[in-house]
């Protein structure tokens, strides 16, 4: 069944976080005869297929596997460590590094200990129960260790997984503004060079980005862990971003075709580089680069 460009893009914008009552989409979805325009089923799932909301990433069996190996191979590495370290070979050995899964890989390890210590009671010299005690010793500790890492593996999981989606939801409200000199200059050049400044900000203002993955929303904390506040009221990322963004002068404004950007550059000028694009065209980079010369400064 088709689909009209405004329905996808308002099923879009709702993914990406964005409000539809923001005024880029007002006015994308104001112009009726694009909102109308039907887009062919074959188009609209092929790319629904190849998106990720928090919640289906969080369901997606696929990368789920791929980032709990990726923790558990440092618990497979430690098992290998101990192995090799205490000199555990034979039928115990291989029957440790034959197994697939790294909680069996730990339950032959406690096999061995167990070994270790119905030796250590039929050992009739003080040397040999001395050096069995000390072996035993170590391997408590590594087990102990190993307990420890087993624990927090999930948590480590979750917190990693968290940071990757507050990360791109940060970059999609950044991709999502209108900067001012987006003729002239490339605008993934514009978008770091915003995060270069918001995250200045936000250490200025000694504030932390909190997000709330059932919700899908990032939000400000002070260094208390309490909400941001300013002139008594609560303050949104997104109103943050747009004042950081504003002041610098960042942002495109609607009729004065973008004179401040251009005039702050030109307070700052370098000789004029160019990068040559594929078109063989060159491009003048150096109110850009007066500008990051500027960020980079401190001034």
């Amino acid at each position: 069944m088709a689909t009209t460009a405004g329905e996808f893009i308002t099923k879009l914008a709702q993914m990406a976080g964005l409000s539809t009552s923001d005024p880029d989409i007002v006015s994308i979805l104001s112009n009726s005869e694009f909102s109308n325009y039907k887009i062919p089923e074959s188009v609209t799932s092929r790319i629904n297929g190849s998106m990720l909301t928090p919640d289906s990433a969080r369901n997606n069996e696929a990368l789920r596997r791929h980032y709990h190996a990726e923790i558990l191979n440092g618990l497979d590495n430690n098992i290998e460590s101990v192995i090799e370290r205490f000199g555990i070979d034979g039928d115990i050995a291989d029957s440790v590094r034959n197994e697939k899964k790294t909680t069996e890989k730990y339950n032959r390890l406690i096999e061995r200990l167990n070994d270790l210590h119905a030796k250590k009671a039929a050992t009739t010299t003080r040397s040999d129960k001395q050096e069995l005690e000390n072996e035993i010793g170590k391997l408590n500790n590594q087990v102990r260790d190993l307990n420890e890492k087993l624990k927090t593996a999930p948590t480590e999981r979750d917190s990693f997984w968290t940071e990757k989606l507050k990360t791109k939801a940060i970059q999609n409200m950044l991709t999502s503004y209108n900067y001012a000199g987006e003729k002239d200059i490339p605008k993934d050049v514009l978008i770091e060079t915003a995060s270069v400044l918001l995250n200045r900000k936000l250490n200025e203002y000694k504030i932390r980005l909190e997000y709330n993955t059932d919700q899908d929303n990032i939000s400000l904390k002070t260094e208390s862990g309490m909400d941001f506040y300013k002139d008594n009221s609560p303050v949104s990322f997104k109103s943050f971003a747009d004042s950081v963004l504003a002041e610098s002068k960042l942002l495109t404004i609607p009729g004065a075709n973008n004179a401040p950007t251009q005039q702050a550059a030109s307070q700052h000028p370098l000789p004029a580089p160019t990068i040559i694009q594929g078109n063989g065209k060159s491009q003048d980079m150096s109110r850009y680069l007066a500008a990051l010369d500027e960020i980079s400064s401190g001034r």
